[in-house]
């Protein structure tokens, strides 16, 4: 049937308009980064039913309905997975959904396919029964609704691939002849899916070659029903490079230039790029607008349906555009999951809390100790508590204080994070006071802001006790310590003098018993109940570090300290996509493996598991493998920064941060000062090979070849705590604490992690890429033999 004017327009722009620009914009990434693989799109999975719902008990009502879909979604995750894993040069399209008016314009006047249609049986006959008659007819469905969808479609250079997934699980419960029906039911829905897609593709181009498939990613071949044909089982998908190879060999490896496909792929294209309403955005197959997409909802805390749709509305609203919300939309009971109050709502621009987050953000204890993993939320908290306290007008009409305590060893950019966060909220609130100054004391007294960031670098703890008792005893002020797993390596540090650490001349009493000291004497000392310690705390970043292992911490030590607090755990990471909150967890069970420096068991009390709070998801993380010492690995650092901080990239330089763990090559010529009272300032402090002046030139080049305004974050990993950003590359180069620069350095990305190992990595962190290579999907690991 010849095409009608409006859809031959229409036709038109699908396949020329958008399409041809989106095929060219394929082949320049393609070209520019000497990309091999498979091409995603979109390049991480579009996320919907993120909510983390009860395990172990009967679900019921809108909870039974959303696990129903949320099942059915991460089969297709599992399959984009799989995708993403083969050594193919091909374009994997997910989710290509069509109107009634799209489908027209490439088959007008095809048949109507929709269920239980009047139209397809006799005036009088009943649907199902014998005397139901199909009579073909015209589809009759609106323009602008959905006609069809397809769940993957893959181009190769001469074929194209139609994947159908079903989450479909059948249980052993179930009976013979029922799971019989239902496997029939779910094949036979999935070929009409295929046959609807495989009539759109023979309209384009009937001489390519087309393969069909119905992949059940839940059920084992062996379990299967019937004899039903092109079927991929979840034993397929464990070794689903093998099974494509097969099934769908390579016959050809021209380059994509000259694919027989691009005809078809381009109208693919424009059709995968287009909506409902006629209208495409070309950002749409960006890896970096992807990125920046799901780090805006991480970033407030959007981490429900519920959520994510309320945010939606009152942005649709704000521009004049959106629809009331149906009175009868129902969210599924997320557990995990409280609306977050107004002072993370309004100030930090955070929208949902952990039950756990806000049972401690609730609380009123004088003393708190808080262990939590990385992306747990500890420092979303703490900041939430001061800025409580320093908005109270009781504690502001009697001086009060909110003191944050930040000890380092190196330089930190942290106390300059809180420090413009706090007074971008409002002139004034926060100061930065030097503990080493001459009159500290006096000096918190008379500064007029309510909050204070108290710098302890090179102060030992001898030093702090007395500073911090007279603190309590002026009355009323509050001290929070953030990681104080770092700080413990920081006094410890000082105390001993770097120098003697690092030629391994001293060793000092234990760390716990000069903190059990200061600790005991603030509460001893306190003149009322309105002084409070809080301590946010996470020993397991250090495990493995060599400082902190010299510091003598014992696990009795531990305990006896803890006694005289309240203790609470934080778990559901909330900060990061649940890719990376699962790498992550992967690391955190390896500390509790082993036997760090012989410590004892009940030290795992102090690694509390990492959880994952929601199911956004995004790129796995990649690991890069290069064994030889001497290869050059800039390379890499500039392949992976052109994805994310190239030309048209939708991130801002300051969203990437590049993160860099490397040996100490000399120690420090100096400590202190003569006046021991003044700043200790360090004099001589170097890594091996210049890598920290190599990683920044090379950023700083790059960034001034592709002409962005703004600078890139370049960190040590041990100056980047509480700092995190939407993507990260890590250059991880030391062997002496790799294992926590790891997982230190993958906590710090929200959506997207890329580490560069370089070296041989030594037995720890062989042991933990094993574990890593024994759970596939968890994440892409490329070795790299030569530049």
């Amino acid at each position: 049937m010849a095409l009608k004017k409006g859809m031959k327009n229409l036709r038109d722009i699908i396949d020329v308009k958008v399409g041809q620009e989106v095929l060219r914009r394929i082949k320049d990434t393609k070209n520019s980064c000497d990309a091999h693989g498979p091409i995603m799109l979109p390049p991480i999975p579009d996320s919907k039913y993120i909510d983390i719902l009860p395990e172990g008990i009967p679900l019921e009502g809108q909870n039974a309905a959303e696990k129903e879909s949320q099942d059915g979604y991460e089969a297709e995750v599992k399959v984009y997975r799989c995708f993403e894993s083969l050594d193919r040069d091909i374009v994997v399209l997910h989710q290509l959904e069509y109107s009634h008016e799209q489908y027209s314009a490439f088959i007008p006047g095809h048949i109507c396919q929709k269920k239980n249609c009047r139209k397809m049986c006799g005036k009088n006959c009943v649907q199902d029964s014998e005397e139901h008659i199909l009579r073909e007819h015209p589809c009759h469905n609106p323009p602008k609704n959905i006609e069809g969808e397809c769940d993957f479609v893959a181009i190769g250079s001469d074929f194209v691939a139609v994947f159908e997934v079903k989450g479909l699980q059948l249980e052993p419960t179930v009976q013979s002849d029922v799971a019989e029906k239902m496997f029939h039911g779910c094949c036979n829905d999935a070929l009409k899916q295929r046959k609807r897609m495989t009539d759109l593709l023979t309209s384009i181009d009937s001489s390519i070659t087309i393969h069909e498939f119905t992949v059940l990613s839940n059920i084992i071949r062996r379990d299967a029903v019937g004899s039903q044909t092109n079927l991929v089982f979840k034993d397929d998908l464990d070794n689903f490079v093998r099974w494509f190879d097969v099934h769908i060999p390579l016959l050809s490896k021209d380059s994509i230039a000259n694919w027989k496909t691009e005809k078809l792929m381009q109208s693919l294209l424009g059709l995968w790029c287009i909506n409902i309403d006629n209208k495409w955005d070309f950002g749409k197959f960006a890896l970096t607008r992807c990125i920046k997409e799901v780090n805006d909802k991480l970033l407030k805390a959007h981490v429900t349906r519920k959520s994510i749709e309320e945010s939606q509305l009152k942005q649709n609203e704000f521009l004049g555009k959106g629809k009331q919300k149906k009175k009868n939309t129902k969210y599924p009971e997320n557990e995990l999951i409280r609306d977050a109050s107004e002072i993370f709502s309004h100030y930090l621009n955070i929208d949902c809390l952990t039950s756990h987050q806000q049972d401690i953000f609730d609380s009123n204890e004088r003393l708190l100790w808080v262990d939590g993993p990385a992306g747990s939320g500890k420092t979303v908290v703490l900041l939430g508590k001061v800025m409580q306290f320093a908005f109270d007008p009781i504690n502001k009409s009697l001086n009060r204080k909110a003191v944050m305590v930040l000890p380092d060893y190196v330089d930190s950019a942290v106390q300059e994070y809180h420090y413009n966060l706090f007074n971008s909220l409002q002139p004034g609130l926060c100061e930065t006071i030097s503990a080493n100054c001459e009159d500290p004391l006096n000096l918190i007294s008379q500064c007029s802001s309510s909050i204070v960031l108290l710098k302890t670098r090179f102060m030992g703890v001898d030093s702090l006790i007395g500073l911090l008792c007279s603190l309590t005893k002026s009355g009323g002020h509050h001290i929070f310590f953030d990681d104080l797993h770092f700080d413990i390596v920081g006094w410890w540090a000082a105390q001993t003098g770097p120098s003697k650490i690092v030629s391994g001349q001293y060793m000092p009493p234990s760390i716990v018993d000069m903190i059990y000291e200061l600790l005991m004497t603030v509460y001893e000392n306190q003149s009322d109940a309105s002084s409070s310690v809080w301590i946010f705390c996470d020993l397991a970043q250090q495990a493995g570090h060599t400082w902190f292992h010299q510091t003598n911490i014992h696990s009795k030590q531990l305990q006896a300290l803890k006694l005289a607090f309240i203790v609470k755990t934080l778990s559901v990471n909330l900060r990061n996509t649940c890719d990376i909150s699962m790498f992550l967890s992967v690391i955190r069970q390896y500390f509790e493996k082993k036997p760090w420096y012989n410590l004892e068991t009940v030290w795992l009390s102090y690694f509390p598991k990492q959880q994952i709070g929601h199911y956004h998801r995004a790129t796995k993380p990649v690991i890069y493998l290069i064994e030889d010492e001497k290869l050059d690995y800039r390379h890499i650092l500039i392949k992976e920064l052109q994805k994310l901080a190239g030309r048209d990239s939708c991130l801002d330089l300051n969203d990437v941060g590049i993160l860099y763990s490397d040996v100490m090559k000399d120690s420090y010529a100096k400590i202190r000062s003569d006046q021991g009272k003044k700043d200790m300032q360090k004099t001589s402090f170097s890594f091996s090979d210049n890598h920290h002046e190599i990683i920044a030139k090379t950023v700083d080049e790059l960034v001034e070849q592709n002409e962005i305004k703004g600078k890139i974050n370049v960190e040590s990993t041990d100056d980047c705590r509480s700092m995190e950003w939407a993507a990260v590359i890590a250059i991880l180069i030391e062997k002496v604490k790799l294992v926590p620069a790891l997982y230190l350095a993958a906590s710090r990305a929200r959506v997207y992690c890329s580490i560069i190992i370089v070296g041989n990595a030594g037995y720890n962190m062989t042991e933990i890429m094993k574990e890593i290579k024994e759970k596939p999907g968890l994440c892409k690991i490329v070795s790299i033999q030569e530049a």
